[in-house]
């Protein structure tokens, strides 16, 4: 089964990770700054993953039809 990807304007911010954090693939220590897509920004901000936000330009990225299992993982806070 072939997976179209379709172009999508999304909105980019910067931030900080406040935990050690996987996202897209990649790995983040405390105090790295990454780049988050904005539909993740809300709930990873309101978990305390990620710290201070600013928007950044729109950038068109590749987005798949479907998210594989196992994409998102979510991060245990501390005392969990």
């Amino acid at each position: 089964m072939a997976k179209s990807t379709e172009k999508e304007e999304v909105k980019m911010i910067n931030c900080k990770a406040l935990v050690f954090l996987k996202y897209n693939e990649n790995h983040y220590k405390i105090g790295e700054e990454l780049q988050v897509n904005e539909n993740d920004a809300e709930e990873m901000a309101e978990k305390e993953y990620i710290g201070p936000l600013e928007v950044l330009q729109l950038q068109k990225v590749e987005v798949p039809s479907e998210i594989p299992p196992g994409a998102v993982e979510d991060v245990p806070k501390d005392g969990e």
